[in-house]
């Protein structure tokens, strides 16, 4: 099922009207089996990334997944970057989060994995490993460009 909703993004929809922190799923609870999001939390600040974290388990079914694809700081990615072995530059902000460019940081969001695990997990959704991560930092193994990851609801 698809369904279309004005969100706010101030890269993509400056004039959106809902607030992608308040957005509400237009579906029941326990309704999906399965969620597919494609470069959505790339362009997410935390609190949006939060609240659809919580819809999305909110609208799975017990045992549904959820594939998404996001940019996942860690070890070996933030040594690419550092490296300038990155197609994209990303800076941490204050709040703990990265951005491609601060004066438009929804343009591109990353987050550090080991918080993208315990967000996931404390909505009810464990990331099902492995993880593929992506080629986006400069990485010679991938699978896609973003790191790709597959989630089962408890």
């Amino acid at each position: 099922m698809f369904s279309w909703a004005n969100i706010r993004n101030a890269h993509y929809n400056p004039l959106g009207i809902v607030p992608a922190s308040e957005y509400r799923f237009p579906f029941p609870n326990d309704s999906f089996d399965f969620v597919y999001l494609t470069s959505v939390f790339t362009h997410m600040l935390p609190p949006d990334l939060d609240n659809y974290l919580s819809e999305i388990s909110r609208v799975l079914r017990p045992g549904g997944h959820v594939l998404m694809t996001m940019f996942l700081m860690n070890d070996e990615s933030l040594l690419c970057i550092a490296e300038r072995k990155s197609f994209l530059e990303f800076s941490r902000t204050t709040h703990g989060h990265y951005v491609g460019d601060p004066s438009d940081p929804e343009a591109a969001v990353g987050y550090e994995e080991l918080v993208i695990r315990n967000r996931m997990s404390s909505v009810g959704l464990p990331i099902t490993e492995p993880i593929a991560f992506g080629a986006w930092p400069g990485r010679r193994r991938f699978m896609s460009y973003q790191d790709i990851l597959v989630a089962q609801k408890r």
